[in-house]
């Protein structure tokens, strides 16, 4: 699976040059990472073999694709620069921009700790099971026997394919039986010198015609195979190899038609080792050349590009969602709307509850600008459970009824009353004698919701180390990630709700075990506010787009509880690419956008609530913590701010910068706007009270560090820029202390209810 993925990221780079004509810089760091990641994870083999897929005519016919493909591989063996690779390629224009200071790297960082769960178990050869579809070899005519090409390739794929190496070395072997007078037994044949050298027997049972139990019954027997075996290669009649497949359980819609000409393909289908449930389905490719070793200097990479792009993504979207329905949404739509998720196609202004649930455009509009989520019937901006994705239950709270757009997080809960209905999807219904459990233990509670509003430290943005880490380089789920925005709502320091080990890994934060946000610390001091969250945290949002964050906050003045809102943007207005300071925002511009927003939120609230603004992140601290230590690709983090600083794709060029004296200027321009935030106290808003809260980074850290654990734990291992799990429990746990000593009455009451809501509801 990540072999593809890498391969598919090379291809992007080299397809978006051909057809473009230019190159820019995310195509040439897209390029230096991807090709360090190929010599660093020794993929040189596995990397050719996808690639000579795609020109499955063999090396006498196209030529001109192997010889593109072999000087590529050639580089790549022989460690080149990464940099100077994509130089001669073209893909890179400036030869002073270095990622690598040295190459090789010589001590390659060693995997970082993840969870062992079940969340992973499929990352690791051991707890899967395999199946390989190959066909068999060439034939001296239709019908005949296997010619000496054939023959060549049966040993190759003894000794160089399924050798535990390239491919895991089989524990049973199937081979399609023609059951014809005339037709020869070339499946059998081609599988047999793989047979003498491990010892196993041939399964030659089954075939495609249904005297032997057709492709169903092979099916079935590989399935039933499976409880016994770990690993399954087969050999099959290419015109069934697809209706073979799809019998084991491949989406039909992964399947193209298998050319007359293609000896080399091979179909990966990789399942739970406990369950038997299928995973995942990729292509690859034996790599056998056939003997001819002709070279032509021309490169072959244009004729490759598309069909392999498509492959990847297809290898995806299977891997994510063995079917439509468990993402609730058609599968073509998945990758379009992950782009839609990502570029916000869309554009236009929308109301509240404008949509209809069949008004494609609205929605996706609806979605892009004013993040809201697809999967909403009612309109209420709230998604029913198990809809976590795409903007839904890892950013809101749970709708409890999706076809009625009054009942949803956040409403008052007077309703209930009467009928005992849980309309604010609290958790808690019914009722006895008295009436009913909202009243009761809900009414004098002074319950409210947590809504936090900001960028991507808000957002909890989170790249898996593992993706560009060479000792361990996986692509697990790659799909709901890039659906969410690589953002971990769900486990961020505002909203945070998720198990711990949904999350990504957490170093140990003194005083936390598990997930620990704003909203838990108030569910934990009143239950009654259960489920009442929203995260509208946006990928690079800063002060000047803060109104479109305050337009898709839902709450009513007068229906809904008041409401504690974080207005948090911590680096965007003083971050970016660009080189110069004049892209920063300034204090009248902070202060007349900000001013702004407030004035929205203001129409929004109900009375009673609060809206906190944190100062904005020390960035000089930043830069001492991470400059100096190593990165997942082997290179250090200055090497890292200094490379995207000189292809000026950096996400920080003022904070993330070698430059002492940019990162000073940097850090006073943004301490001048955490200046206007502290003179917000000053003005006056009829449904909400403004606090700002000026956050002792340098404190903070220096706290953690005399925890015995290294400050580094606290900042993102891939970006090297925003807070990791463990910062944002800290953050968390902070920021919430703050206001536990400083502004408890914004935190609500401490509900005397609790122990015996807990036995009723959440036992």
């Amino acid at each position: 699976m990540f072999v593809y993925v890498v391969v598919g990221l090379w291809l992007l780079t080299v397809q978006a040059v051909l057809v473009t004509g230019n190159t820019n810089p995310e195509i040439c760091s897209a390029c230096v990472i991807v090709v360090g990641l190929v010599q660093q994870a020794e993929l040189s083999v596995r990397f050719e073999n996808i690639l000579k897929s795609r020109c499955p005519d063999g090396r006498v016919a196209q030529p001109a694709c192997f010889a593109g493909i072999d000087e590529l591989v050639l580089a790549l063996e022989a460690k080149a620069v990464p940099e100077d690779i994509c130089l001669s390629a073209g893909l890179c224009t400036n030869p002073e921009c270095k990622l690598f200071k040295t190459w090789p790297v010589k001590d390659l960082p060693d995997p970082l700790p993840d969870w062992p769960t079940t969340r992973h178990r499929h990352t690791l050869e051991e707890d899967q099971k395999t199946i390989y579809i190959n066909r068999h070899g060439e034939k001296k005519w239709s019908l005949g026997c296997l010619n000496d090409q054939g023959q060549a390739r049966a040993a190759y794929i003894a000794t160089n394919v399924y050798n535990g190496e390239n491919f895991l070395a089989p524990d049973a072997i199937f081979a399609c039986q023609y059951d014809d007078p005339i037709d020869c037994e070339r499946c059998k044949e081609t599988v047999t010198p793989l047979s003498e050298k491990t010892g196993l027997p041939i399964v030659f049972d089954y075939g495609y015609r249904l005297v032997l139990g057709g492709n169903k019954g092979a099916a079935k027997a590989m399935k039933e195979k499976l409880k016994t075996a770990d690993t399954i290669v087969v050999a099959w009649e290419h015109n069934n190899i697809n209706p073979l497949t799809e019998a084991i359980g491949v989406d039909s819609s992964l399947l193209e038609s298998w050319p007359d000409s293609d000896y080399d393909t091979i179909y990966t289908l990789k399942f739970d080792a406990e369950s038997l449930e299928l995973l995942s389905f990729t292509k690859s490719a034996e790599g056998f050349n056939g003997g001819d070793e002709k070279k032509v200097g021309e490169s072959a990479m244009k004729s490759v590009t598309k069909t392999l792009f498509i492959d990847m993504l297809d290898a995806l979207t299977w891997n994510a969602y063995s079917s439509p329905e468990d993402s609730g949404l058609p599968k073509i739509a998945l990758p379009y709307l992950a782009v839609a998720n990502l570029k916000a196609l869309a554009s236009g202004n929308l109301d509240d509850n404008e949509c209809g649930r069949f008004n494609v455009t609205c929605r996706i509009d609806a979605f892009a600008n004013y993040h809201e989520p697809l999967a909403d019937r009612d309109g209420d901006v709230f998604s029913p459970e198990g809809k976590g994705v795409l903007r839904g239950t890892h950013w809101r709270g749970v709708d409890c009824d999706d076809k009625d757009e009054t009942i949803h997080p956040g409403v008052s809960g007077k309703e209930e009353k009467a009928s005992g209905e849980d309309v604010n999807c609290n958790g808690i219904a019914g009722g006895n004698e008295t009436g009913s459990f909202e009243s009761i233990f809900c009414d004098e509670s002074d319950s409210r919701g947590v809504i936090i509003l900001g960028d991507s430290a808000t957002a909890h943005f989170h790249v898996p180390p593992d993706w560009l880490t060479a000792k361990s380089l996986d692509f697990d789920d790659v799909l709901p990630k890039v659906l969410d925005e690589l953002d971990y709502p769900q486990c961020s320091w505002g909203t945070g709700h998720a198990d711990l080990e949904e999350c990504p890994y957490q170093h140990p934060v003194p005083g936390i075990d598990g997930v620990f946000s704003i909203y838990e610390g108030m569910r934990q001091r009143n239950r009654c506010n259960t489920n009442d969250y929203q995260n509208i945290g946006v990928n690079g949002a800063r002060i000047t787009a803060s109104m479109n964050l305050a337009k898709s906050l839902q709450r009513d003045t007068v229906r809904d509880k008041p409401a504690l809102v974080w207005l948090s943007l911590m680096g965007n207005d003083v971050c970016n690419g660009h080189v110069g300071f004049d892209h920063m925002t300034t204090p009248e511009t902070y202060y007349d956008k900000a001013i702004e927003t407030l004035k929205v939120l203001d129409t929004k609230l109900p009375p009673g609530s609060f809206v906190v603004t944190p100062g904005m992140f020390d960035g000089v601290l930043l830069y001492d913590t991470m400059h100096a230590q190593q990165h997942p690709l082997g290179t250090t983090y200055e090497a890292l701010y200094d490379f995207m600083n000189c292809l000026e794709e950096s996400p920080c060029w003022g904070w993330l910068n070698s430059d002492a004296s940019v990162r000073r200027k940097t850090q006073e321009i943004a301490n001048s706007l955490n200046e206007v935030s502290r003179k917000l106290e000053e003005e006056e808003f009829e449904n909400f009270k403004f606090l700002f809260y000026e956050v002792p980074w340098k404190q903070m850290f220096a706290e953690y560090s005399k925890s015995g654990e290294p400050v580094t734990n606290l900042i993102e291992k891939v970006d090297g820029f925003h807070p990791s799990q463990a910062g944002n429990a800290l953050f968390a746990q902070n920021f919430f202390g703050w206001l536990e000593r400083e502004h408890e009455e914004s935190l609500g009451g401490l509900n005397p209810y609790n122990e015996e809501i807990d036995s009723i509801f959440f036992n």
